[in-house]
């Protein structure tokens, strides 16, 4: 699954790792939980088929929230986070990747937990026969 290799290579990415220390979730953090830290989550994906044809690939739309305690570290983690997946093609868990294009970012404060944001989200073309 396109999640299980994500998780792997965020937190096996040396950059990344120096900032967050492997603190990378699925659709949600732990409560309590030591910042900074990133939570991934998919929005939605697009698969084409032909006709009488099933598309082994897919198109997936994903949002990294980067979060940190201060702003400047905020920004640090998500640049971190495209560096380590933009551009990327390869195997990827139990998927292949054909491209990782940005979507869009925007910068957000979370005024509950005092923690400020960045919201990337990235578009990822991936093979969907083990999903």
């Amino acid at each position: 699954m396109i999640e299980a290799g994500l998780t792997d290579r965020l937190t096996n990415d040396a950059d990344l790792y120096a900032l967050i220390a492997g603190r990378v979730y699925g659709l949600i953090a732990p409560q309590n939980i030591v910042t900074p830290f990133v939570v991934f989550t998919k929005i939605t994906d697009v698969a084409d088929g032909g006709y009488c044809a099933h598309d082994p690939m897919v198109e997936s739309l994903f949002q990294f929230d980067s979060y940190a305690k201060t702003y400047q570290l905020s920004l640090q983690v998500a640049a971190a986070v495209r560096d380590a997946l933009i551009d990327f093609r390869g195997p990827m868990g139990g998927a292949h990747v054909g491209s990782i294009r940005q979507q869009g970012e925007i910068q957000l404060l979370d005024p509950e937990p005092g923690l400020f944001r960045v919201s990337t989200t990235l578009f990822i073309w991936h093979s969907n026969l083990t999903e």
